[in-house]
């Protein structure tokens, strides 16, 4: 891809079993990723789903392969990657505000430059108005869309998203699938986003990409060629989810 922002190539990633032997998770996989692309990663448990995303994120490294963000090595975290897990990690002691202001902090920004640059974010995920606010007194979708705004505030190459609304329920999760559609499209975001979910899968992403145990090479993808809104309920979108269940072992 003439515009890819993430490349990774080959990539071998093993851990050692209980029985001696070496547990191969990731086998020479390929991946690229568009700016600007939601790219979605789905696929059964220990198929090497967050493995893949702790790679990115500098977190982890390859037995042997090579990953680069927009045009350059990863060789651990970095400013130009942001991380948003099912955890917010958010800091109950600090407001909404100070929160987001967080990363550009400690990369020493300004306070006047990010206060102001926090703000912006908030704005955008649809929270200036609870900037002052304790973090705790939040709901859980509005921490999750603090976490958001504070990834978003780094101004990454790259958003990686490790299943971030998998500890809300039906309705809020609901609200964030909409919310994030809005943010990404608002903020040109590229993002690779990990889930169990069929439907959120097919809700969020450009693409759906299909990880099984020991992956080699290309996996198999599925294009999200619908416009937005998204409806679970209609024809196209149900034909979707039936083609990403295909690529899926039965137990999944």
């Amino acid at each position: 891809m003439a515009d890819a922002i993430v490349t990774c190539a080959e990539i071998v990633r093993t851990f050692p079993s209980s029985d001696g032997t070496e547990n191969q998770v990731l086998r020479g996989l390929d991946l690229e990723v568009q700016r600007g692309e939601c790219v979605v990663i789905i696929g059964p448990s220990g198929c090497g789903k967050s493995t893949l995303l702790n790679i990115l994120a500098g977190f982890d490294k390859p037995n042997s392969g090579t990953v680069t963000v927009a045009g350059k090595p990863v060789k651990g975290p970095g400013p130009d990657r942001a991380v948003v897990f099912q955890d917010y990690a958010l800091l109950p002691w600090l407001t909404t505000l100070e929160n987001v202001a967080v990363g550009l902090r400690i990369r020493g920004m300004r306070k006047k430059e990010r206060l102001a640059r926090a703000q912006q974010y908030l704005d955008i995920v649809g929270l200036g108005h609870v900037a002052d606010r304790e973090v705790y007194r939040l709901s859980g979708g509005m921490q999750q869309r603090v976490s958001i705004a504070r990834a978003l505030a780094l101004e990454p190459s790259i958003l990686l998203m490790d299943e971030p609304f998998g500890a809300l329920d039906a309705i809020q999760r609901g609200i964030m699938h909409k919310e994030l559609t809005r943010i990404r499209r608002e903020t040109e975001s590229t993002v690779l986003f990990i889930t169990h979910s069929l439907e959120e899968a097919v809700y969020l992403g450009d693409r759906v990409i299909a990880l099984s145990h020991g992956t080699a090479g290309a996996p198999t993808e599925v294009a999200v060629p619908l416009s937005y809104p998204r409806d679970p309920l209609s024809d196209e979108f149900t034909e979707i989810m039936r083609q990403v269940r295909a690529l899926l072992p039965e137990e999944h």
